[in-house]
């Protein structure tokens, strides 16, 4: 009995089993994302680049040459989003509004390598991103060529008036040379094109900046799958329940059947009650495997049923077992080895007593003991020498339950009963809740155990089967799982005008 590697179907199963809410993630993502941008407005981006001659103005105003030309860069990129520039664009564009605006839907950026600055605009409309980008160019470079025509104008004339004031001497002749060939430069600098130049102006976009809805809308469905999966799998590693594909991995013990889910599953628990077609289907398939798909020479004719918790539907399964055995023409015995919280009397519609404890307490045989078993449900398929379905109860009650379980004289009872009859099937305490079934475990020919889909946890399967391995002697032929949803689906078709 060792856990198996979960396989792919293992994998998939919980992204299975939650489709829906992986289908109403994505649809409530995409169609939240669609909305959203459906509702924003469009935007448009030009851009336009300019020009600018930062090492020769540097020279000409008298920067010092030194400077970091990617500084100076800087500087008239600062300069250009300044609101001395906005007021030129918006007397340019006849805007009405704070020029102030106009720097929010400009972007800036200078070159690191080269001297050349980029301005982008983004406006509503195709027409106003390119001619904002241009307006913005066009009043950088005619303030800045205005702002240098003037620092050349004003040097020019300090260079004059120094040469006016400076008498014509032999000792001022180098003084003056120097004066003269300065204002030859201020003159030539006068003559050259302006430092900023416009290099290519911004065109009208002919597509928006911004996605599509649509595309969003995809792009937000993909992200809410990715999400939900995510999700799926921390609500798998909370939810610690086991379900039909993990059982036979966590118990590490062949999956002998997996008796479906049914809305009418309570008539079982009714005495006299006709069993639900789906499961007695599923109760022929553990009866088949019990029979034949065991690794033991011969079937086992003594049969212990037990679960990891209580709640998990074994004492409903032996009922209906029993009626599988005693449908193929087999006499069976069903014992009630609970004895702490019986339950087969009132699900086979007989006494409590007498019971178990009364025979082991020799206060009566087990031929006097047991009991018929009337209902609508015995009817066996052919008649082998006029089968009999009985059960004997837990009896009187005991204070020690599990040392009559262990004693001889159940082993000699129980002896006795498969001499008797062609199948025994005892029902037990769960294994997680008290020790009881541990001695009848030692004492049958085989242990099959009982796990409800979506009820037990995978720490009471761990726990149920290290117990099962400490005990020497006890021969663990498979696991059930019980009230399995999907099997019912997949074999109704099956069933279609048969008798439920």
């Amino acid at each position: 009995m060792q856990p198996q590697n979960r396989d792919l179907r293992q994998v998939l199963e919980p992204f299975r089993r939650r489709w829906w809410l992986i289908a109403l993630i994505a649809a409530v993502t995409a169609a939240g994302t669609y909305y959203y941008y459906s509702k924003q407005r469009p935007t448009y981006v030009a851009g336009t680049t300019l020009f600018v001659r930062s090492a020769g103005t540097s020279q000409v105003i008298g920067t010092d040459p030194e400077t970091d030309p990617s500084r100076l860069l800087q500087n008239e990129a600062t300069l250009l989003q300044t609101p001395a520039v906005a007021r030129r664009v918006a007397r340019q564009l006849d805007y009405t509004g704070d020029p102030r605006d106009l720097l929010s839907s400009i972007t800036v950026t200078p070159s690191s390598d080269s001297d050349f600055v980029t301005i982008t605009a983004t406006t509503g409309t195709p027409k106003d991103s390119a001619n904002l980008a241009n307006a913005f160019a066009s009043a950088f470079a005619r303030l800045n060529a205005t702002q240098t025509r003037q620092l050349l104008a004003d040097q020019e004339a300090s260079v004059n008036g120094q040469l006016a004031r400076l008498p014509r001497r032999l000792a001022n002749q180098p003084l003056r040379a120097n004066l003269e060939t300065e204002l030859q430069t201020l003159e030539l600098a006068a003559a050259t094109p302006p430092p900023v130049q416009q290099v290519d102006a911004a065109t009208v976009p002919r597509d928006r900046s911004t996605a599509s809805p649509l595309r969003n809308a995809i792009f937000g469905g993909i992200l809410g799958f990715v999400l939900a999966c995510v999700l799926i799998q921390g609500l798998e590693a909370f939810d610690r329940r086991l379900r039909d594909p993990a059982v036979e991995a966590e118990y590490g013990l062949p999956l002998l059947a997996a008796v479906p889910f049914s809305r009418r599953a309570y008539a079982v628990r009714r005495a006299g009650s006709r069993v639900p077609v789906t499961i007695m289907e599923g109760v022929r398939g553990l009866r088949t495997m019990l029979d034949h798909g065991t690794c033991a020479a011969a079937a086992p004719r003594t049969v212990l049923l037990t679960s990891a918790v209580s709640g998990e539907g074994k004492s409903t399964l032996i009922k209906s077992l029993a009626l599988g055995y005693f449908e193929s023409g087999r006499s069976v015995l069903v014992i009630d080895a609970d004895l702490r919280r019986p339950m087969l009397h009132e699900l086979f519609d007989v006494p409590l007593v007498p019971g178990l404890t009364d025979v082991l307490r020799s206060s009566i045989a087990l031929s006097e003991a047991v009991q018929d078993v009337q209902g609508e449900d015995l009817e066996p398929a052919f008649d082998r020498d006029a089968p009999v379905l009985r059960v004997l109860t837990s009896g009187s009650g005991a204070s020690d339950p599990g040392a009559l379980l262990g004693s001889e004289k159940f082993a000699a009872v129980l002896a006795e009963a498969a001499a008797a009859y062609d199948m025994v099937l005892i029902d037990s305490t769960p294994m997680l809740a008290v020790s009881d079934a541990i001695p009848v475990a030692t004492s049958v020919d085989a242990v099959v155990v009982v796990a409800r889909s979506d009820f037990t946890t995978r720490d009471a399967a761990k726990r149920c089967r290290q117990a099962l391995e400490r005990v020497k002697g006890v021969t663990v032929v498979g696991v059930v799982a019980n009230g399995v949803h999907e099997d019912a689906d997949a074999r109704r078709p099956y069933y279609v005008g048969a008798e439920s």
